[in-house]
């Protein structure tokens, strides 16, 4: 009997754990994308795995330096290392992992929905929804997305130990809010936002510390909550230069038009890219979506407002950090803010009004879920290799010189020089300024024996990009080809100066010190 009552209680989970690996079972097979995970992995496995923890939570994500960094994200990197330790660079493993987390992610999504928000028929349907939703379909299939689940499992748990610690005071329950608070900020730091949705949720929340430990209890949380964000900082500032707070914001001005097209990718999840730009993106879906979900707020009867402003609030709270970004419409941003806009969907007309024990209501769940599944097992196609990345990028980000550039690159891995310099050219076409793309012309007329043009497209980028370390490690090269050795050292040496880790520069200078 009370086999029975566990399995009831656990049958939830298993069926979530089996679709969701169902669904996601074919990324197992993909590689690597080219999108970062190349950088964070392929580029930097010698300094994960021989370096040590210490470099890792002191340096920035990618490994470049305090001059030249600009994301902070340690715990990524731990994870990486561990699957590392396992098969190397194999990416089963990595994308083994991603699967893992959001199943981990969508478990913890129904157990809170079920214990602090609805009834179990309506917690299940929108763990579901979070599942099999294609917009956080790229979390899942590109590697680097992992950096969204995990902070979403992490903020998910402290949130947890934070509701349970204002019904009965515990101790134990604060420190569990407090630890798991320390982890979401090291994976990302969007987390500097948690408390103040959990004071959101304090406050419309039926639920107060009792007048007795109230003020104690608000003291504590406050020296925790600035004394993990104060660690964080300070490791965080040993690892990253300054960062001008009011260009962010003025970046976070220009953006504000991406919560529209957020909006709008997940209530009408039909205009999804690998590699989306607001340039390229299409704002219709967004009107229309605001205009349902504004129609079904106003036919809702009875809406419970604290509820559903909560909801409304973390989705936007936890959104505004993805404002702060050059390229603010990458869909695994979408990750944990969803979860806020899922509580005000199961708010509103026609979700609130299903009662879960009719045909109807099944039936309806049941299709959505198996529009939405096939949507993102399509979409995740994309994710597969660098090419099919990178040509999808291409047709839903036409406009993007980086895009084209970077298609050009996966052509130029594959040895097909010919489709490689069409993109570069596009890429020019686009924009003359764009990054790299001289450098990767550079590579193509060095192939050809062309070092005249080599030479100039080289000192192009370098013009444009002083700072890129492989481009000066490229001209040390060829001047290395061309005997011209002092002219080759200076170029490694000034390669080595701005990424201490760029092995082909380190390598060289040996070299040429040898002789």
């Amino acid at each position: 009997m009370k086999l029975s009552s566990n399995f009831k209680k656990i049958w939830p989970y298993l069926i979530l754990i089996f679709l969701g690996f169902l669904l996601y079972y074919q990324t197992l097979s993909f590689s690597y994308s080219y999108l970062d995970d190349n950088n964070l992995i392929l580029d930097n496995q010698k300094i994960l795995t021989e370096s040590g923890i210490f470099k890792i939570f002191t340096s920035d994500v990618f490994f470049y330096g305090s001059n030249s960094g600009f994301y902070y994200r340690p715990l990524l990197n731990v994870s990486f290392l561990l699957d590392s330790l396992v098969l190397g660079v194999n990416p089963f493993f990595f994308h083994f992992t991603n699967v893992i987390l959001h199943l981990i992610a969508a478990c913890l999504v129904f157990f809170i929905f079920k214990k602090y928000f609805f009834s179990k028929g309506t917690a299940y349907f929108l763990a579901l929804i979070f599942l099999v939703h294609p917009v956080l379909s790229q979390a899942v299939a590109w590697i680097p997305g992992r950096n969204d689940s995990l902070l979403t499992i992490f903020i998910l748990a402290s949130f947890y130990f934070f509701a349970n610690f204002l019904r009965n005071d515990r101790i134990a329950y604060l420190w569990g809010h407090i630890i798991f608070f320390a982890l979401a900020i090291f994976v990302k730091e969007t987390a500097v936002f948690l408390p103040i949705v959990c004071l959101i949720y304090y406050f419309l929340s039926d639920y107060k510390f009792s007048k007795r430990n109230s003020r104690d209890n608000f003291l504590i949380m406050f020296a925790l909550w600035f004394g993990v964000s104060l660690i964080w900082y300070l490791f965080r500032k040993i690892s990253l230069p300054d960062n001008s707070l009011s260009s962010l914001a003025l970046l976070g001005w220009h953006n504000l038009g991406s919560v529209l097209i957020y909006f709008g990718k997940i209530i009408l999840p039909f205009n999804l890219g690998v590699y989306p730009t607001v340039r390229d993106s299409v704002y219709w879906f967004g009107i229309l979506a605001v205009l349902l979900f504004f129609l079904a707020v106003y036919f809702t009867p009875k809406l419970n407002w604290r509820r559903f402003s909560f909801g409304f609030l973390w989705f936007i709270i936890f959104l505004i950090p993805t404002l702060l970004n050059s390229d603010p419409s990458l869909e695994h941003r979408l990750y944990l803010p969803i979860i806020g806009l899922l509580i005000c969907l199961a708010e509103i007309y026609p979700l609130r009004g299903l009662s879960w024990q009719t045909k109807r209501a099944k039936i309806i769940a049941l299709m959505v879920i198996i529009i939405l599944s096939a949507l993102t097992f399509i979409h995740c196609r994309y994710f597969s290799d660098r090419i099919s990345f990178w040509s999808e990028a291409a047709v839903n980000s036409p406009h993007s010189a980086f895009v084209h550039n970077n298609l050009g690159a996966m052509y130029y891995l594959d040895n097909n020089l010919v489709k490689a310099k069409e993109q570069y050219l596009e890429a020019l076409k686009l924009d003359l300024k764009q990054n790299l793309v001289h450098n990767n012309l550079g590579l193509i007329a060095m192939n050809d024996k062309n070092f005249s043009e080599a030479e100039s497209e080289y000192k192009k980028e370098l013009e444009i990009n002083p700072e890129y370390d492989n481009a000066w490690a490229n001209l040390g090269i060829l001047y290395f080809n061309l005997k011209r050795f002092t002219e080759a050292r200076a170029a490694f040496v000034q390669a080595y100066r701005l990424n201490p880790n760029n092995q082909q520069a380190y390598n060289s200078l040996r070299i040429l010190g040898a002789n």
